[in-house]
């Protein structure tokens, strides 16, 4: 499992909206700036919940931006600030 978002209050849409610019999937698709200030976050619909990845690397990019995957998906880039109060302290190294 990687890295999601998960507000103490509020929605994971409501968050996203609030804190993050939208993207477009090639935006996102086309990033590559792992150590600057913002990441890119793929809000996913799975039916009965949604969920919001953060793309911290490659291979996170590679598999939220998969072509193949039906579900609909929104894309975000959001300040890496903005998600250290939202996403576990294991993963504080990807925020800096």
């Amino acid at each position: 499992m990687g890295m999601y978002v998960d507000p103490l209050e509020g929605t994971k849409d409501a968050f996203l909206e609030e804190r993050g610019k939208e993207i477009t999937l090639n935006e996102a698709m086309a990033f590559d700036d792992f150590s600057g200030p913002a990441l890119p976050v793929c809000l996913v619909d799975n039916g009965p919940f949604k969920a919001a990845g953060v793309m911290y690397n490659h291979r996170e990019l590679t598999a939220f931006t998969d072509p193949f995957d039906g579900r609909p998906r929104r894309y975000f880039i959001v300040m890496k600030d903005d998600l250290k109060n939202v996403t576990p302290p294991s993963y504080a190294e990807h925020l800096v």
